[in-house]
């Protein structure tokens, strides 16, 4: 039987304190700025591989009257995520959940903005991670993907 990426899906940096406070330092602002133009007020985001939730919080606040859900595989990066959002007094608008890329829980055509930074280049199988966001994005929706260098701003038709 094949492999399945989604049972064997690490983290490479693996989610420690350290690597996660400097993950904390990535705003929207910065690495999503591509993004946030095409953000209304009432959007519903998903935000696939959120780690400490610092981008999730300003995507959040770029849609006040809308909800936002920031998931990730590990467990700490999430415990991280509602920490921080307590602490400093976050949106209410947004939540964080554990998550597998491979297999969102919702139905088909739930938000208008499914975002990544940084989280396909870890997957075993970005491709399949892909179709699953791209399934979870209505019609006339956006998926946006920064890797690295280099980002993917998709319409869905």
């Amino acid at each position: 039987m094949a492999s399945d990426p989604s049972r064997s899906a690490s983290y490479m940096m693996g989610h420690h304190p350290s690597v996660l406070k400097a993950h904390c330092n990535r705003t929207a602002a910065v690495y999503a700025a591509y993004l946030l133009p095409s953000i209304r007020p009432h959007d519903l985001i998903l935000d696939v591989g959120c780690g400490p939730g610092s981008i999730t919080v300003g995507l959040a606040e770029r849609a006040p009257n809308g909800w936002t859900v920031g998931i990730d595989y590990g467990a700490g990066a999430i415990e991280a995520a509602q920490k921080s959002v307590e602490q400093n007094g976050g949106p209410r608008n947004c939540e964080f959940k554990t998550g597998n890329a491979y297999a969102l829980e919702w139905d088909e055509g739930s938000f208008d903005v499914v975002h990544t930074h940084q989280c396909l280049i870890h997957l075993a199988d970005p491709v399949r991670a892909f179709k699953e966001m791209r399934r979870v994005c209505r019609v006339g929706g956006i998926v946006g993907v920064k890797e690295g260098n280099g980002v993917v701003f998709l319409t869905i038709q």
